[in-house]
């Protein structure tokens, strides 16, 4: 690509859809519809959301989550 980012990067951008748009405009030069882009964050904002919350999630819930859908799987492969 050899290009160069601002050394304040992270500080101008402190999300990562704001990140991501500086990128694919200024750094990528595309071109997206301000409908296209609006519906883009929107959705962008809800992955990163979601993302945000599964991390934020206390270790013993996560562990018994996965211990739980392990059960569900062995239990579908057994009713086969």
């Amino acid at each position: 690509m050899n290009c160069s980012l601002p050394t304040t990067l992270a500080f101008e951008f402190s999300n990562i859809v704001s990140l991501a748009d500086y990128i694919s405009s200024k750094v990528l030069g595309w071109k997206i519809k301000k409908r296209e882009q609006s519906q883009l964050s929107c959705a962008q904002e809800q992955k990163v959301s979601k993302i945000l919350e599964i991390e934020n999630l206390p270790e013993e819930d996560v562990e018994s989550s996965i211990i739980q859908e392990l059960a569900d799987l062995k239990t579908l492969l057994y009713e086969n």
